[in-house]
């Protein structure tokens, strides 16, 4: 069984015992599979404590669940096994008569990747009673410790931040779960449409089954790029190469990749770039993400009219993407960049995505020393400036056309 925290702070006499929120659990045997659909089908479930003849084993994490299995064939090796297979087997314990600040200082000592909202309570016999939300401990703690006005105001500013926070989470946790939802249902109708098809002799069709079973493919594979992006980018463990590349090659690639996702929309694409052929030296992979996520969010967005590709290197590597699409609405710009923010109500929204794209593009022009800014006029279009680091590698002269 887990190793208890009996360290007890006394900083003030509020036992935890009256702050539980829910007594929900599951058994450790229970597969995978059943409680990944319980977090698709319930979006407000942020985890459930693995319990065994009343004793805590562990914590099943909706994030870490969903991502183990959005991963490349994370589902295939994972779904039949049982939960505890990965789920946290060292979570957070405390007993139900220790303080608010006590916990409140374990949970905040934790390893960042370990810390999440909830922890276990057990009572004088180490069996479950509950679990703790430490937003809840921080809403009390503010009002227990708020022996002046800026110490209340203070503490209530965090709870209110840890709040919305959740909230924005909740609701892009049930957004993400529909857009991956979609293209698997879509995956899982054409496949039956082949069987039944090929039962029958019926090989027509074939070709625009395999361009469907293609496109929903693609589409599930970026959403889950943009999951595990996002989560490497949060934990620090994006790592920054550095390689020789014509800028030139790198344009050519992001427009060639948008031409595909043009369609049938009236656009035209762009470049503009002076120095095709000169030699720069970066994070190639990087630099083509960026670029390709501020053209692709234009495409996207843009129904006609004209999209255009800038680039110009030197000491700092320039880049634009502007569009005639939508534009966006001055009081949204400053959400624009943030995590777990969606610009569109789930129920109405027109564009398909997980919303992340422009997220993971701050990220990861601040992860290689750059900028970002947007300019944009509600139903007249946008623009995206990037401004990065940049070097040129010495190159002998006849390199250069």
């Amino acid at each position: 069984m887990l190793k208890l925290i009996t360290e007890c702070h006394n900083l003030d006499n509020l036992p935890v015992r009256d702050l539980i929120d829910s007594s929900g659990s599951v058994s450790p045997e229970t597969p995978i599979s059943v409680l990944a659909e319980r977090f698709f089908t319930e979006p407000e479930l942020d985890a459930l404590p693995l319990v065994r003849d009343g004793f805590p084993y562990g914590l099943a994490v909706r994030n870490k669940i969903l991502t183990t299995l959005g991963t490349r064939f994370g589902f295939a090796l994972y779904a039949r096994k049982p939960i505890s297979a990965i789920a946290d087997m060292n979570p957070l314990l405390v007993h139900h008569d220790e303080s608010l600040n006590g916990v409140l200082a374990q949970a905040m000592a934790r390893d960042f990747r370990d810390i999440y909202d909830e922890i276990l309570v057990v009572d004088e016999a180490d069996k479950y009673v509950g679990l703790l939300s430490v937003k809840r401990l921080v809403i009390e703690q503010g009002n227990h410790l708020a022996q002046s006005i800026a110490q209340r105001r203070m503490a209530l500013e965090r709870a209110a931040e840890m709040q919305k926070m959740n909230d924005a989470k909740s609701s892009f946790m049930a957004h993400i779960t529909h857009e991956l939802r979609s293209p698997l249902h879509a995956i899982v109708g054409v496949i039956e449409l082949v069987k039944m098809n090929f039962s029958q002799q019926k090989l027509d069709e074939f070709p625009k089954y395999i361009n469907l079973l293609s496109t929903s493919s693609a589409n599930l594979l970026a959403i889950i790029n943009n999951i595990l992006d996002l989560s490497k980018i949060e934990v620090g463990r994006m790592d920054v190469y550095s390689e020789d590349f014509v800028l030139g090659d790198l344009l050519q690639e992001v427009l060639e990749t948008c031409q595909v996702l043009l369609g049938d929309k009236p656009l035209t694409i762009e470049l503009d770039c002076a120095q095709p052929q000169i030699l720069l030296s970066g994070d190639r992979g990087k630099v083509r993400q960026i670029l390709l996520n501020l053209a692709s969010n234009a495409v996207k967005y843009t129904d006609r009219g004209n999209i255009t590709i800038a680039a110009e290197g030197g000491s700092q590597l320039k880049l634009s993407v502007k569009d005639t699409g939508i534009g966006i609405r001055t009081e949204d710009l400053a959400n624009l960049f943030v995590a777990f923010n969606q610009l569109e109500d789930a129920k109405t929204r027109r564009y398909n995505g997980s919303g992340l794209g422009l997220t993971i593009t701050a990220q990861l022009v601040q992860l290689l020393g750059g900028n970002i800014s947007v300019d944009s006029t509600f139903g007249i279009g946008s623009r995206f400036d990037v401004q990065l680091p940049c070097r040129q590698p010495s190159q002998p002269e006849e390199n250069f056309p």
